[in-house]
């Protein structure tokens, strides 16, 4: 299976071309793309631990289907990776730690290098967003799509903006759950400067210590 490397800023990107369409594709192919996912995850692995570059944060497989441009990715930290394979954190956290999406990219067509694909530098706030809102969206309604923003207030305490399409309460706690436990989980709670929760009905602004509750002395 042929790969090709890319480096951008704190992220580094395996591209992956499939040797077989994902519109077509049969059982024995679907059971094959897993395979490909756990080599890819190998040998990204494998490519860290052998790199120079000491300030990559984050990893990113992409799988591209090069006849449709079906594309499948996955994201992770590189310290993420690191715990999973030295049995820091079982494989069902680990899953929870990675971003997967799939997207439309035309320019990967027949691109077998991946010199088509529009790769970018990710970084920690983005992606901590990015994962609160896909661990909220598998006990939201399938129909329910979380939109989400971070913006630096002052390069050091960071907002975190949420849209959900729906004022149920037991989606806001859901949301609310989930910004405590990644925040947590990264660290990251000394950087939040507060949270804002839009729906069609009104807007919520939550502060540090009405997500992690009051600070002890």
């Amino acid at each position: 299976m042929h790969s090709s490397v890319k480096v951008v800023g704190q992220t580094l990107w395996v591209y992956i071309p499939l040797p077989f369409s994902l519109l077509k594709a049969s059982p024995i192919q679907q059971k094959r793309l897993r395979d490909i996912f756990n080599d890819a995850t190998y040998t990204t692995s494998r490519i860290l631990w052998n790199s120079n570059n000491k300030h990559l944060k984050f990893y990113a497989i992409v799988i591209a289907d090069i006849t449709s441009g079906l594309v499948l990715y996955a994201i992770g930290q590189v310290e993420d990776l690191k715990r999973y394979y030295f049995e820091r954190i079982s494989i069902d956290e680990f899953s929870k730690r990675k971003i997967f999406d799939k997207t439309l990219a035309l320019e990967v067509i027949g691109d077998k290098e991946g010199k088509n694909f529009p790769y970018f530098n990710i970084s920690t706030p983005n992606f901590l967003a990015a994962l609160i809102s896909q661990r909220a969206k598998e006990e939201i309604d399938s129909d329910i799509k979380i939109d989400w923003d971070t913006t630096s207030m002052d390069h050091q305490k960071y907002m975190f903006s949420f849209y959900l399409p729906s004022d149920k309460e037991k989606y806001i706690s859901i949301l609310k759950r989930e910004v405590k436990s990644v925040l947590r989980a990264y660290n990251f709670k000394d950087k939040l400067s507060h949270v804002t929760i839009t729906t069609p009905f009104r807007t919520l602004s939550l502060l540090k210590e009405d997500i992690f509750g009051p600070e002890k002395k």
